[in-house]
């Protein structure tokens, strides 16, 4: 069972935030009987149709007679929460690259062009095509700029969702432990 559904994460999560999520939990699985294992032994316990507190008791007990107490399991639960944490900044870091990348140099290319412009209001007719030009460019950029922007903010929107999801997942799951153990 993927991760996404052991947290109950839904349909309107979106998939490519979910897959990369997923992936780096996977690639930092914990040995032996950490949290993801004790999500799926609950989820297992819940195809019984147990009470949710039942369940979480259950795979507790069985599990601590693997040695697992509920310190170290609430040490797993951080551990992921510190792998989704670190995926954030690395996340944010692209995010303010690509910001960098695709609005503020585009916007510093529009103040060069704009200053080429006035430049060229100063010389001779043959130049007023080439400002023409330069003032389409102008218009274009901005579009641009505006597209890019929307789909960078799209991007954060549903990244932010999705992290959200699981940060939320795994914070109920610790209450529960915490409330229940």
């Amino acid at each position: 069972m993927k991760i996404s559904q052991l947290l109950g994460l839904g349909s309107d999560s979106d998939q490519k935030s979910v897959d990369f999520l997923e992936t780096a939990l996977v690639k930092q699985t914990q040995p032996g009987f950490d949290y993801l294992k004790f999500k799926q032994s609950i989820e297992q316990l819940a195809g019984l149709k147990l009470d949710a507190s039942i369940s979480l008791k259950s795979a507790f007990a069985t599990a601590s007679t693997m040695g697992v107490t509920k310190d170290s399991l609430l040490q797993s639960a951080r551990h992921y929460l510190t792998i989704l944490g670190d995926e954030k900044k690395q996340f944010d870091q692209a995010l303010n690259n690509q910001v960098q990348q695709r609005i503020d140099s585009r916007k510093d290319d529009l103040v060069k062009l704009q200053q080429m412009i006035e430049e060229n209001k100063r010389q001779i007719a043959k130049l007023e095509k080439q400002i023409l030009e330069f003032q389409e460019k102008i218009l274009h950029s901005d579009e641009e700029v505006s597209e890019a922007k929307a789909s960078i903010e799209q991007t954060k929107l549903k990244f932010e969702t999705t992290y959200q999801q699981f940060v939320s997942a795994i914070e109920k799951d610790m209450t529960a432990i915490q409330q229940n153990l």
